[in-house]
């Protein structure tokens, strides 16, 4: 309810879009004399971009003391605050942003298709910049030296630094690691990503063949769906307070302690405080839905025996840590020395191998200074061992079990373990405290309670859609229906698929089918493929019907499909065509005989779309009785009769075009049951045509976004429709309908639907309301930031 409150508030404050100018750079064509950043005249060098063609902010004196304020540096310069600079092929140095405080975040990314090599990236005494799809690697300039790739830093004379985002990016020590040694792991690999400013954000980021993988130590970071690949310190470092690890996937940590020096984590951190380390406090920290795996070979000769979440020096206050999976080879699943007021809920923790060290525990023991930890909950878990003391430190719900007896609670550990039906673990979890989302992102609970461990069992429904095809003369084409799943299994679902007759008969019209499908684990969709048979007589559009059977890990939706064979052997009565914003008089003046007169129309629907016909300003012989139908392509079958809108004489056909298939055989029939035999050449009326069906260009789940859809009906009337979700390369994702009463607001939350999660793209929203009625569109969030994107749902223009 807090999310649809916060949407609604911001349809009424929205701020609108700030203008910003692109600007390219080009390593191997650019110049920086004669280029003007233009996509046709681009720059050369990067660095020379940053320091002398960006106007932006730095502080009035060096070195920077609490009093410094900040002044315009480079006024003038092309390049200002909300732009973007494009990065194109090749390799743009070592990058140094520093004394760069820009009013609106600058964006510095590679160009859609090229890959921008850096050697480094220092960000430090900087504000508000954006680094996105960056290849990063002292591998690109040899030669090979140890270093940290990327710093986004405060410093002590230049000034702090906050405000800036890293996403989508490449960070590496070489490309591929699988000739080093020992030695090369401890003094070739260069650390990957050291954060020691504020609200800094790393997001989508591979990191990887590195010796620390993402190390933060200031407040407020986001370090959000990344992964660590290859790494033989530590995986990732929090220190900071009040920052968020989530949904990162930590794996594959090299060289044992010894020869190394350094004691391995997935995840580490400690306090420091007046007296040292162990002596502070490390505040808010939330550790959400991360992967740690020791290694995915265990048998692998360099392999390491990983701490997976280690923190042996608090104190650790007001800590989340919950939906996370660990397997490793070692003791410290997740230990804290020295908790506060925090909670371990839903994580799942298991050996990656049998033996010591092992098996791994969820800890949570006194502090080394022998205080006892206090007001910890520890709920929900899955673990191979448990060590829980201190005052008021509760367990409950909690299940323990050994590498032996594991098959019997997951599908194929360790690697796999998504829950089997029926378990202990299966909806006996306490639903205080536990997370909405498990670490698939997958809505909690799926069943009749919450599941223990990070993976809620979440069964799909399996659905079947309908479809049309175009019959042809001797041609056969087929008829293809989708078999989707509401969202990705861990299991093989099966099913069994048959036709049968509707009004189409099998032999004469279609072939009948049978058979039977699998859609494989982690994925969405399977198609059943009907031939049918043409011909040339005409006969009306006619269906048939497949149905779904024996469904097996998943359960049953709408498991009756239904295809329409479109007849296209009549021939069109009609030269006159109805298009998008057309509008066309006629008149019904009586043919010769007398008999009465009635126009027809073509009109060519498209796929998935909705359209309106209105029929108006009649005379008076024609007004009484006005008839407006929609035919079937047999010519005489009426689909649809047309209703009286308003007080005056007008009538109006609203459909939508559910399938699949463009439909170019129907006609549009208007005629008089007023003057009939007796109507004369003054005897007019207005046809109009419009498509309704609106479009909105953007929607995102994925990531920490989550889109909201609105569709407002300011109508006296009731109205019913579609959404239409398409990812980025126009595939169809999800259809849902809805409804919407009188002056009604429907709302869809992305979250609330399966198949939308992880998922973007675009929508089209088909409808029977009148063209234009609606007003609405989708409002994505950023839980990180509370920022929104709003994309508005539009008509298509006339």
């Amino acid at each position: 309810m807090r999310l649809r409150r916060f949407v609604l508030a911001l349809l009424l404050c929205a701020a609108p879009p700030v203008s910003a100018a692109e600007f390219y750079v080009d390593p191997v064509t650019g110049s920086d004399t004669t280029g003007n950043g233009s996509s046709a005249s681009p720059w050369r060098t990067l660095q020379t971009v940053i320091d002398n063609k960006l106007e932006t902010r730095d502080w009035n004196a060096l070195p920077y003391t609490a009093s410094s304020v900040l002044v315009t540096v480079n006024p003038g310069a092309p390049v200002k605050a909300g732009d973007t600079l494009w990065l194109r092929n090749g390799y743009h140095g070592a990058v140094l942003i520093q004394g760069a405080y820009n009013a609106a975040p600058v964006t510095i990314a590679a160009q859609a298709g090229h890959v921008a090599a850096l050697r480094t990236l220092d960000v430090r005494a900087a504000q508000n910049w954006v680094l996105r799809g960056l290849s990063i690697s002292p591998s690109h300039a040899p030669p090979l030296a140890q270093t940290t790739i990327v710093e986004i830093e405060d410093h002590n004379f230049f000034g702090p630094a906050w405000d800036v985002e890293l996403h989508d990016s490449d960070v590496f020590t070489v490309a591929d690691a699988a000739a080093w040694t020992a030695n090369d792991w401890v003094n070739v690999a260069s650390s990957g990503i050291d954060v020691g400013a504020t609200r800094v954000t790393v997001r989508g980021c591979r990191v990887r063949n590195v010796r620390f993988g993402i190390s933060v130590g200031g407040p407020s970071a986001r370090i959000q769906e990344n992964l660590i690949d290859g790494f033989s310190a530590d995986g990732m470092r929090g220190l900071g307070d009040d920052g968020l690890f989530e949904y990162n996937r930590v794996q594959n940590n090299y060289v044992e302690d010894p020869p190394d020096a350094n004691h391995d984590d997935g995840f580490q951190s400690w306090s420091v405080g007046p007296g040292g380390v162990g002596t502070g406090e490390v505040r808010g920290v939330v550790l959400r839905g991360n992967v740690f795996i020791n290694h995915v070979d265990p048998n692998h000769p360099l392999r390491s025996s990983m701490q997976a979440i280690g923190c042996f020096d608090g104190w650790f206050v007001n800590w989340v840590v919950e939906n996370n999976v660990v397997v490793t080879d070692h003791w410290h699943g997740i230990t804290f020395l020295g908790m506060r007021d925090s909670r371990i809920v839903n994580n799942t923790v298991i050996d990656l191998q049998s033996g010591t060290p092992g098996p791994p525990w969820i800890m949570v023991n006194p502090h080394k200074n022998l205080q006892p930890s206090v007001n910890v909950v520890v709920r929900n878990n899955l673990a191979t061992d448990y060590s829980l003391e201190g005052t008021n430190v509760v367990g409950d719900h909690n299940v323990e079990f050994t590498l032996a007896n594991a098959a019997t609670l997951f599908l194929a550990p360790p690697f796999d373990l998504h829950l089997r039906p029926g378990t202990a673990a299966v909806d006996t979890g306490n639903a205080a405290l536990a997370p909405p989302l498990d670490v698939e992102k997958q809505a909690r609970p799926q069943g009749a309670g919450f599941d223990l461990g990070a993976y809620e069992r979440f069964v799909p429904t399996v659905a079947i859609d309908d479809v049309a095809v175009t019959e042809g003369t001797g041609s056969n084409p087929s008829a293809v229906f989708t078999v989707a799943l509401s969202g990705a299994s861990a299991q093989a679902v099966t099913l069994g698929f048959q036709t049968a007759n509707g009004t189409a008969t099998a032999g004469s019209d279609y072939a009948a089918t049978t058979g039977a499908l699998t859609v494989p684990p982690g994925q969405l969709t399977r198609s059943v493929s009907v031939p049918i048979v043409g011909d040339a007589a005409i006969e009306g559009d006619e269906t048939f019907g497949v149905s779904l059977s024996s469904i097996v890990n998943a359960t049953a939706g709408d498991v009756q499909g239904v295809a329409t064979i479109l007849d296209d052997d009549a021939p069109s009565l009609s030269k006159l065509e109805l298009g998008h914003g057309s509008v066309q008089w006629g008149d019904l003046a009586a043919d010769p005989g007398p008999a009465a007169d009635a126009d027809l129309f073509r009109l060519a629907q498209a796929p998935r779309a909705s359209y309106e016909v209105v029929v108006d300003a009649a005379s008076g012989d024609v007004a009484p009785g006005l008839l407006v139908e929609r035919l079937a392509s047999d010519n005489s079958t009426v689909v649809q009769a047309g209703t009286a809108t308003g007080t005056g004489a007008s009538v109006s056909l609203r459909w939508e075009n559910a399938v699949g298939s463009a439909v170019a055989s129907q006609h549009i029939r208007v005629a008089s049951g007023g003057c009939t035999t007796a109507c004369g050449a003054d005897d007019v009326y207005r046809v109009r045509a419009y498509e309704t069906t609106y479009t909105i260009p953007r929607f995102n789940n994925a990531g920490t976004q989550v889109t909201v859809v609105l569709v407002q009906n300011p109508t006296l009337q009731a109205v019913a429709g579609r959404l239409y979700f398409w990812d980025p390369a126009g595939a169809l994702v999800h259809t849902h309908p809805f409804t919407v009463g009188p002056r009604g607001l429907f709302q869809l939350i992305g979250t609330s639907v399966p198949a939308l999660q992880g998922r973007s793209g675009s929508i089209t929203v088909s409808n029977d309301a009148r063209y234009g009625a609606l007003a609405g569109k989708a409002v994505s969030l950023e839980s990180a930031t509370g920022l929104s994107f709003d994309s508005p749902m539009a008509p298509r223009p006339r």
